[in-house]
């Protein structure tokens, strides 16, 4: 049973199968019929409970709180931390995963995968390349991803230059500081990807910056 968005990704990545899943998981598509158990950050514990799983696997920065930590020591199955914070996260939560479900051979298969595919990403990449990562709350603040983000971890681990990676965090999502329009002009990046937080999907007549005139028409990427 996975209590992370990002965990499904793992377990069905080696060829397992999730009992439970967060309502906010949308990846993999084959992990969205089984039982929902609330969101990463407000887990439903009777939810858990009622599936009795032989394992609940949790994420290691969220889960990690003390309010959480109480809750699971009265669970009947053990509970394993996994991390989804860094691209270094990700490859050792696949190794964990996959010597918990006794699928070591299938993580390792997928770690050589990944690891293959984000040198070759890398290798590709212009030098000197600018991006900045956004996401909007409802809103419609803007807040730009550091390099303590995981999005923000990929942008370094590339190459990338991230030019919000030395603002102070401000907001509430950790790892992203306020971006005000006047710092997007100044810093005036080669790429800009764009997310919303809410569940709406993200469309061209949707987007924030269609509201500021200076920047209005600029492409959005979004995951809903």
């Amino acid at each position: 049973l996975s209590l992370h968005d990002a965990l499904p990704i793992y377990i069905y990545a080696i060829g397992g199968e999730a009992a439970g899943r967060p309502s906010t998981a949308r990846h993999p598509a084959s992990a969205m019929s089984v039982a929902e158990v609330g969101t990463s950050y407000s887990p439903n514990f009777e939810a858990v409970l009622a599936l009795n799983p032989d394992l609940i696997i949790a994420d290691s920065v969220i889960h990690a709180q003390p309010r959480f930590l109480e809750m699971f020591e009265g669970m009947p199955a053990p509970v394993m931390m996994a991390g989804a914070a860094s691209y270094d996260d990700v490859l050792l939560a696949l190794e964990l995963v996959g010597t918990a479900l006794n699928r070591e051979d299938d993580a390792q298969a997928e770690i050589a995968r990944i690891e293959s595919a984000f040198e070759s990403a890398k290798s590709n990449l212009p030098g000197g390349l600018t991006v900045v990562v956004l996401i909007a709350d409802r809103d419609n603040t803007l807040y730009a991803a550091k390099n303590t983000a995981f999005v923000g971890n990929i942008i370094g681990e590339l190459g990338l230059v991230n030019p919000a990676s030395d603002l102070p965090d401000a907001g509430p999502f950790p790892g992203f500081s306020t971006a005000s329009i006047e710092s997007m002009l100044m810093w005036n990046p080669d790429l800009h990807f764009h997310d919303y937080t809410s569940t709406r999907t993200c469309s061209k007549t949707e987007c924030p910056f269609n509201s500021y005139p200076a920047v209005a028409g600029l492409g959005c990427c979004a995951d809903g």
